[in-house]
């Protein structure tokens, strides 16, 4: 990517900034994307606080299924940046150590991501989430690049603090191809439009518009199977999560089969990172 005029970065910002006060028109995909490109990153999204996370925005597929990735595994920079509202630089995730991140790190490989950047979007002590930037080399991020994602940051907290209703946010289309955590046609797509997978820097895809919540079949499927295997709701989620680590699936495919009908879970599934945790 060609570096960028400090006066040409610092419209840029200016005008990203303007989205999120008072009378802008918010965050949406355009605004990801546009984010991430300021940020010299190949694509970017925003997530809510860990614990209960949900993708608000993103520039593209990509961002979207490394997002899924940590939220079905527990644990990665994103997760860390939001529950804990700490800085996750990983310049190279080759280079962390195993028994740190061991689910997310061979997940995000697979993804084609090396570097992955997430910043806490914290104020005192209220944590809301996390935006988090990725790039498909390993590469650090420059001094520059920091404060402007921290300052993109300040301004995303407040808006996020100060909203009313929740957010609307793009949802891509997607044509995915077979293997691993790419290999659920449907779990990031519209059946009637369809969107190339490596698009590229910034995951830009016209196709791209407001929509529901992202993991709004999640929450369904867990209500399901908290009533089904007389659970608790955090219970239940932990037994889609395991479900999709084991199977090595998007957790969003597998809630769209769950509630289906298609896949029918266990009360013994025991968390992520376990296999046989039901049929289907």
């Amino acid at each position: 990517m060609a570096a960028r005029e400090p006066a040409q970065q610092h419209g840029e910002l200016t005008v990203l900034l303007g989205a999120l006060r008072a009378g802008g028109k918010g965050p949406d995909t355009d605004w990801a994307v546009r984010c991430a490109r300021l940020l010299d990153m190949d694509g970017l999204c925003v997530s809510s606080q860990a614990d209960s996370g949900e993708l608000l925005w993103f520039s593209g597929e990509l961002s979207a299924r490394l997002d899924d990735l940590q939220f079905t595994v527990g644990e990665g920079p994103s997760f860390e940046a939001g529950k804990h509202g700490t800085l996750s630089l990983a310049t190279d995730l080759r280079t962390i150590p195993t028994r740190h991140w061991a689910a997310f790190v061979p997940g995000a490989e697979e993804l084609g991501v090396r570097s992955v950047f997430a910043f806490p979007l914290r104020l005192g002590a209220i944590s809301v989430g996390a935006m988090t930037g990725y790039r498909r080399e390993p590469r650090a991020l420059t001094e520059a690049g920091i404060d402007a994602a921290l300052t993109l940051c300040d301004a995303l907290t407040l808006y996020l603090l100060s909203s009313v209703a929740p957010p609307g946010r793009g949802e891509p289309h997607a044509t995915v191809r077979p293997g691993s955590y790419e290999s659920d046609r449907g779990a990031y797509e519209n059946d009637r439009d369809t969107y190339e997978s490596d698009r590229g820097p910034h995951e830009n895809d016209p196709g791209n518009r407001p929509s529901g919540l992202h993991r709004a079949v999640v929450h369904q499927a867990s209500g399901m199977l908290s009533v089904e295997l007389g659970v608790n709701l955090a219970t239940a989620l932990d037994r889609l999560r395991a479900y999709a680590f084991a199977h090595h699936r998007p957790i969003v495919a597998v809630s769209r089969d769950v509630v289906a009908r298609r896949v029918q879970l266990t009360a013994d599934c025991p968390g992520p990172g376990h296999a046989g945790c039901g049929n289907g």
